[in-house]
């Protein structure tokens, strides 16, 4: 196998030295469409060639992180995607510790139906066996997020939701010596702090940054503490050529109330029956990337990332209408459950884009190959203590000792064809190698020893993207691309010995299509799109049978629409203010097309999909006038049901049931003063909304969680 994958490696480097050489240079990473620089944070989307990728024919979004208008300090993510049409959320806490969104009818849980990067390198457990994201970097930290959709499959990974890349802001050659310092005092004994430091001297250009957050909570028993570093130092032996080596550090510890019956919920949504239930994620990532500009027609780059990072928690974890209490025999509360991941994770992403001129347009190629391998070690359902801190410490077990292994290896290639007045077309294909491994022990019996087991895929995925620009700021585009979700370590194996495995349970599959209208007129901005998600093979529990459900379908309509009217009559002034108004939302009808188990009262076709809401609206009006700047946003989501038979009434449990809809509004104003020094006040929900987004099972559950109540905020920052 390592010799197979070197000669792949080395033929991918060589094909390198080929690359034709007589064109102009490809366009810079992050170069957007919006070229004007504003005072305001504006809509925007990804140019046709984004870093070392083609993005022509996608639906792409770029949120530029400006403390002016959006509570960083918690990281709402109703807040950071505001202008991302069509995103939903899960609050599972009220720290913006992890950030679990999704779109089309997808499970928001951590963002595991997206391919989650920073500086476009891993985040995840483990993109093919866990892809779940534990950690998300700090928002004052980050320049940009970049979203692209289903098609970003082909050039990032097969995943249905498409790629979310968290972008470190970061020093440049020749950058001046920075530093920033932001404060932050807000509800429920909220402290956060951040400071960074940036410049560059010679050849050499650094960034680094400290953060920290703790706080109370506003629910009993949420208290929650993190700290993170980064440090990037990076070398330019000329100005085409770069080397950088980045590591992020990161550490949280927060305690999990638990779920609430819905009565509860409806009187006292502050309360909490868990006491003793804990959360821990130490996440530490390395990367290191070369990039270079050879010529005017070829740039390459070569990425090693590595992730070694862990999960631990501990509690009481039982149905929420079992109380945590003493037991009368023994005195003592009962012995808690012990659960811990490790993951040691290394990759190397390749990427190639030439460009060449063909009957008088240019033309570009990019190509790229990824090797990983990822190793995950589970030890679960151990005796834990009986005390209420943080104690993995054990007195038996732990009952599961497993382990996994995944190894891939993918290579794709995209060409972008111009064929003159503005159309373009960008075929292209995406081959995976995916090999899943497990072994080892999954209950505390002998007939619960799990075999040692490999499970092999080698798949194509082919996708095409067109894109017809009728106008500088008008743009027709439309894509088709398959998608591709293997059975992950936890679907391979049963979570308890009266639960058993399918032993033909296959991978989901499916695709995405789109088309839509893009551009700009005057003072207006707008993206508006229909797709179309297919998810074929559906994984779930049928009578205690881990196998695949169903089908699922998902369409729709996703718009966009931003209004700048002073654009329109503050021309002769030479500070005017600005004023921006927007609205950005999905209609939705994401139902089971199809299901497996046929027997009478079992067929659930035409069900909604579980946790996907029929609408899903956000608008915002942004104020900004010399030093002070406004912001209110309003957010909206309809009822969803928490599982595939559509529950309505919600159960003993809290578990199953339908979640009302709602509405949030979220305010923040900011006085800048002086030379680089800035005052925010702001408060969420200002309506003191009760709402919640999300029914548990399991963690942080299980039961009905309750979104944040309102809270206020303050933040004092200087730059200089």
């Amino acid at each position: 196998m390592f010799r197979f994958l070197s000669s792949v490696i080395l033929f991918h480097i060589s094909a390198l030295l080929f690359a034709q050489q007589d064109s102009i240079r490809s366009v810079v990473a992050g170069e957007v469409k919006i070229r004007k620089i504003r005072p305001l944070p504006v809509a925007e989307w990804l140019s046709d060639e984004n870093n070392f990728t083609l993005v022509s024919g996608r639906k792409s979004s770029v949120i530029r992180l400006d403390h002016r208008f959006t509570d960083l300090t918690s990281a709402q993510s109703r807040q950071l995607f505001a202008k991302v049409a069509g995103i939903t959320v899960w609050e599972n806490d009220g720290s913006g510790i992890q950030t679990s969104v999704a779109s089309r009818g997808l499970s928001p849980n951590r963002s595991w139906e997206f391919n989650v990067r920073q500086d476009g390198a891993d985040i995840s457990s483990d993109p093919f066996g866990y892809p779940e994201a534990y950690f998300t970097p700090p928002s004052e930290a980050l320049d940009r997020i970049e979203i692209v959709r289903g098609a970003a499959s082909l050039s990032y990974g097969p995943q249905f939701g498409g790629v979310i890349n968290y972008c470190i802001k970061k020093a440049r050659l020749g950058s001046p010596l920075k530093f920033s310092s932001t404060q932050t005092l807000a509800s429920f004994g909220t402290f956060n702090s951040f400071q960074s430091f940036s410049g560059s001297a010679g050849r050499w250009f650094w960034t680094a940054w400290l953060h920290h957050r703790n706080a109370e909570g506003w629910r009993k028993n949420s208290r929650y503490f993190t700290r993170s570093g980064y440090f990037s130092l990076a070398y330019a032996f000329h100005p085409d050529l770069t080397l950088e080596l980045n590591t992020t550090l990161f550490n949280m510890l927060s305690q999990q109330p638990g779920g609430l019956s819905d009565a509860d919920f409806n009187v006292r949504p502050a309360e909490s029956g868990r006491n003793r239930n804990w959360l821990s994620t130490p996440w530490n990532m390395a990367s290191l990337t070369l990039q270079h500009q050879v010529n005017d027609s070829w740039k390459y780059e070569i990425k090693l990332f590595g992730n070694l990072s862990e999960r631990n928690s501990v509690g009481f974890v039982r149905s929420i209408i079992i109380p945590d209490t003493i037991n009368l025999v023994s005195g003592n509360f009962n012995p808690r459950q012990v659960d811990q991941d490790e993951y040691k994770n290394i990759g190397l992403e390749i990427r190639n884009m030439n460009s060449w001129k063909m009957a008088g347009n240019i033309q570009v190629l990019t190509t790229g190959l990824r090797v990983f391998s990822g190793h995950t070690l589970r030890k679960q359902m151990g005796t834990g203590s009986i005390s209420s801190d943080f104690d993995l410490g054990l007195l038996s077990g732990p009952a599961k000792h497993l382990q996994y292994q995944t190894r891939n290896l993918a290579f794709f290639a995209e060409q972008l064809l111009r064929f003159g007045g503005g159309f373009t077309l960008t075929p292209g294909a995406r081959l995976e190698w995916i090999d899943n491994r497990s072994s080892g022990q999954f209950g505390p019996k002998a007939e619960e020893q799990l075999p040692d087991q490999s499970k092999i895929r080698m798949l194509l995925l082919p996708g095409i993207t067109a894109s017809w620009k009728l106008a500088p700021a008008l743009e027709l585009y439309a894509n088709y691309s398959k998608a591709f979700r293997p059975v992950t370590f936890a679907e391979l194996t049963p979570s308890a010995s009266t639960e058993t495995v399918d032993p033909e349970l296959t991978d989901s599959r499916g695709y995405n299509a789109e088309s839509g209208l893009r551009g700009q007129i005057s003072a207006f901005r707008y993206d508006v799109n229909l797709f179309l998600l297919s998810y074929k093979n559906r994984i779930g529990l049928m009578n205690n049978v881990r196998t695949n459900i169903g089908n699922s379908l998902s369409r729709g309509l996703e718009g966009l629409l931003e209004f700048e009217p002073l654009r329109l009559i503050s021309k002769g002034e030479t500070k005017p203010p600005s004023v921006s108004v927007f609205v950005s939302g999905a209609i939705m009808r994401a139902e089971y097309s199809a299901w497996k188990d046929k027997s009478p009262g079992k067929d659930f076709s035409g069900k909604k999909v579980e946790y996907a809401p029929d609408l899903t609206l956000r608008s915002g009006l942004q104020f900004l006038y010399r030093a002070f700047s406004f912001s209110a946003i309003w957010s909206h989501q309809s009822s969803v049901y928490s599982d595939a038979l559509n529950t309505e009434m919600p159960s003993a449990n809290a578990q199953l049931g339908r979640i009302p809809a709602w509405s949030v509004i979220d305010l923040s104003t900011t006085f800048a003063f002086w030379s680089g020094c800035q005052l925010k006040i702001g408060v969420n929900n200002l309506l003191d909304t009760r709402y919640a987004t999300r029914r548990a099972g399991g963690y942080p559950g299980p039961g009905l969680l309750p979104g944040l109540a309102r809270n206020f905020y303050g933040s004092f920052s200087v730059n200089f």
